[in-house]
């Protein structure tokens, strides 16, 4: 064999041979990972879907066999999640309705008893409630104790048809006033509640808040702001139906949601930590009297903690209360 033969025989990759074979290896790489990604969240959604058809086979079953109403827990029904997984069973008794839902890591879908075609969306926990009025024939706050003040309000059907579910406010004098401050005793907060409007709104006609810290209320016709000092969002409301919106605040910033979603977002804002009262449909909300809202409002809440998309999702398809 010649020295030149044995030469080429002995030569390793060159430098560039090399790097392209390290280019390969890492596309190969990122190709097998994100199949391995997809296939996790594919038996990820799976399973949580899964569990959910399963649970509401036996919830479902429970009221059909007592002819009554729907279980108060799951575990009355005997139903537990897969390994990995955790269920959401949100129940009231006052409407017997429900909302169910599984999770496994960010991944959820839930159903209601209204509605049982699955969704991607977690049913709200009662975790940070401070405040919920549901406005059922009365201004209570059925979850604190921040009850409202009935001020030239009429009841109306609400969001669920139900009769006297809800209130309607004439645009000129009626509010429903707790008398006292709330959205300033919070850190992180979420607030909101369903709203019905059918015609233009007054300049600054509110939706609920407290002025000079947490105030929601209409400027251009059905545009509903929603601000706090330093930050202000805005989407807005369609005039026909119900309409969910809610206010979202914490260390990042504000969401405002519309159905569900998400449709405005902002960073900054700050509490003022202001001691003017916390107000429904007027009475002073982003200023300290009137804002006058001319449209119906039903099941208001304030959470002392920001509410996550799927959260919002849940609140959306559960309806009011």
């Amino acid at each position: 064999m010649s020295r030149s033969s044995h030469f080429r025989l002995r030569r390793g990759f060159t430098i560039v041979e090399l790097l392209i074979v390290i280019v390969v290896i890492g596309i190969l790489a990122v190709i097998a990972f994100t199949s391995f990604r997809s296939a996790q969240e594919r038996a990820r959604t799976a399973s949580v879907q899964s569990d959910v058809s399963r649970a509401v086979k036996q919830v479902e079953a429970r009221k059909a066999q007592d002819g009554n109403s729907y279980p108060s827990t799951l575990a009355s029904v005997g139903v537990t999640a897969s390994e990995g997984n955790s269920f959401n069973y949100v129940y009231s008794a006052t409407t017997d309705t429900y909302c169910l839902s599984s999770t496994s890591g960010n991944t959820s879908y839930l159903v209601t008893s209204d509605d049982r075609r699955q969704r991607a969306g977690a049913c709200p926990t009662a975790a940070g409630l401070i405040a919920q009025w549901r406005l059922n024939g009365n201004g209570n706050d059925s979850a604190g104790s921040f009850n409202g003040t009935l001020n030239n309000v009429t009841g109306v059907a609400g969001q669920d048809g139900a009769a006297n579910g809800a209130y309607s406010f004439n645009g000129t004098n009626s509010y429903i006033g707790t008398g006292q401050p709330i959205s300033n005793t919070t850190g992180s907060f979420s607030i909101g509640g369903w709203v019905y409007i059918s015609t233009a709104q007054a300049y600054r006609a509110g939706f609920v808040g407290q002025n000079d810290d947490v105030e929601m209320f209409f400027t251009a016709n059905n545009q509903l702001n929603m601000y706090i000092p330093g930050a202000i969002v805005s989407c807005v409301i369609p005039y026909s139906g119900w309409h969910l919106s809610y206010f979202v605040y914490d260390s990042s910033g504000i969401k405002q949601y519309l159905d569900g979603a998400v449709c405005a977002s902002a960073s900054g804002g700050a509490h003022s930590n202001g001691g003017s009262n916390f107000n429904l449909g007027g009475g002073g909300i982003a200023d300290n009297t009137g804002n006058w809202l001319d449209g119906r409002l039903d099941d208001i809440r304030i959470y002392n903690r920001a509410l996550s998309d799927g959260e919002m999702q849940g609140l959306y398809a559960l309806g009011a209360q």
